[in-house]
């Protein structure tokens, strides 16, 4: 399976930011509030520890023995940011990095980056 394979299926943005995975509501909240505030943001899709316990089963659909005890406690949850347009993927978001409850800020991979034309 190539590296994006499994998001091919899912519109993502340009940005994920995940949250440490003790997170508490009211820092996800506060996230949630300055990307809401931020002018470099489109759009926002939150990503429950559900959601991304579902991507998770889809990036490795092919090793099921490796998800195996894996509940949606053990993974984080994130934003997936799009990005308004012209503004670059790498170091825009870089200032959410020092807000609580922010893990780590991941730029995605873009349609032509998985080998992906129109």
């Amino acid at each position: 399976m190539r590296a994006c394979d499994w998001r091919d299926r899912h519109p993502i943005g340009d940005v994920e930011i995940f949250m440490d995975i003790s997170a508490t509501d009211d820092q996800i909240a506060g996230v949630r509030d300055a990307l809401s505030r931020s002018p470099l943001v489109h759009s926002v899709q939150f990503m429950t520890h559900e959601d991304s316990l579902r991507e998770l089963r889809l990036m490795f659909a092919d090793k099921p023995k490796l998800l195996r005890g894996t509940t949606p406690a053990d993974l984080p949850t994130s934003f997936l940011v799009d990005l308004e347009d012209g503004v670059p993927s790498e170091g825009s978001l870089d200032g959410f990095q020092t807000l609580p409850g922010v893990d780590e800020i991941k730029p995605q991979n873009s349609a032509a980056d998985c080998g992906i034309t129109s």
